[in-house]
């Protein structure tokens, strides 16, 4: 037995089935499992390409549910089916195609359980897909929440709920073909520090800057109505700031971004179907002078860094999410040496006037490709 599938919202529909129930309090109803069936990949534009292997337009969701008659009384056919919402890692419910709108939850077609004996389990399982109408953004882990509901004949209540393991998507939104933007995504691997200590009164960018390395994987896909791809220069953004541990405060640094840039081709063919191309391991180093002095010695910071591409000169935007990356937390100093100590020139752990030491704890954290927030 199976759940109907559909992808679009079925509430108040009229239809149902038989429903004969001695109490809906005499049945065990519940989910076993949700799981994401498809790949890391949602390209739009497969939806209008019906070849095999262009099937990677929706995310793909396979449920399984039991359900057991407990008590004795009249045996019966009750109406049941799962309503699906795609969740971001705060909880955030992403907006689903449904039908020729929007909507936060699509659901089954409704499917009859037909109890008999107590105690005889009777499974069900059915695949559904969900089209997202918000972009994904990569790296970021979502999960699909599947609740069961039954009916009465008149409304729909909601009996269980499970979620799935979470998961990341590349999502390439774009429908044309000849669209002239590259179509492009960036999820950053690592980010790891390189200079551990800072003086902005020092001669030379490097002694005044803390360095860090940032290493990045570019994603690409478009022209795929062709037969051979092109490669084109794809510009990346690159902008990293501060930010205070605990409160999370931005502390801006000069010059706070750089517009590398990389060659991509379009797609690559992968056993005869077109997959998105990919470059990993991209690497840029940047030099970071916060342009205010980092003024307490109990305060940790991270580093903070934004991976985008330009379409149309706007930036794709996302959400923040940080992750310990790199070194352990490393103390270390950020000295203004405007007043100095004649020729001293070297660090030192005590308390002067004119010497402006501030000691704090680096932990260095990830930020995934979006836009400032």
């Amino acid at each position: 037995m199976t759940f109907g599938s559909a992808q679009q919202i079925l509430f108040g529909l009229g239809i149902l089935l038989v429903l004969q129930t001695g109490g809906f309090g005499q049945y065990r109803e519940r989910i076993t499992s949700v799981q994401i069936t498809s790949g890391s990949y949602v390209i739009a534009s497969d939806a209008s390409n019906g070849a095999a292997g262009y099937n990677r337009d929706t995310i793909k969701v396979t449920t399984s549910a039991e359900f057991e008659r407990l008590a004795s009384g009249s045996a019966g056919t009750l109406g049941y089916r799962v309503c699906f919402e795609l969740m971001d890692p705060s909880g955030n419910v992403v907006q689903l195609v449904s039908g020729g709108g929007t909507a936060i939850s699509v659901c089954s077609n409704p499917s009859p359980v037909t109890y008999g004996a107590i105690g005889v389990v009777i499974p069900k399982s059915g695949n559904n897909e969900l089209t997202p109408a918000d972009p994904l953004i990569p790296n970021t882990l979502y999960h699909i929440r599947a609740t069961l509901q039954r009916t009465d004949g008149t409304k729909w209540g909601s009996v269980d709920t499970k979620d799935s393991s979470s998961q990341s998507f590349f999502h390439f939104t774009s429908t044309v073909s000849s669209d002239a933007a590259p179509n492009a995504l960036a999820e950053i691997t690592n980010i790891e520090w390189l200079e551990y200590s800072a003086l902005d009164t020092a001669p030379g960018t490097d002694a005044q800057s803390f360095k860090a390395r940032i290493t990045f994987d570019a994603y690409r896909y478009d022209g795929f109505s062709q037969g051979s791809p092109a490669t084109t220069l794809v510009p990346f953004n690159v902008s990293y700031l501060i930010r205070e541990s605990g409160t999370n405060a931005a502390k801006a640094v000069e010059n706070g971004s750089i517009s590398p840039g990389w060659n991509l081709a379009q797609f690559v063919w992968q056993g005869g179907v077109r997959v998105p191309k990919v470059r990993t391991g991209l690497v840029v180093t940047v030099h970071v002078n916060p342009s205010e002095q980092l003024t307490t010695f109990s305060k940790q910071h991270y580093l903070s860094v934004n991976v985008s591409h330009s379409e149309g000169g706007d930036h794709s935007c996302g959400r923040w999410k940080e992750r310990p990356s790199g070194n352990p937390a490393t103390f270390q100093w950020h000295a203004d040496w405007k007043h100095g100590f004649g020729n001293d020139r070297g660090f030192r752990n005590r308390s002067s006037p004119g010497l402006l030491q501030r000691r704090y704890s680096i932990c260095l954290c990830q930020r995934d490709y979006g836009g400032l927030c």
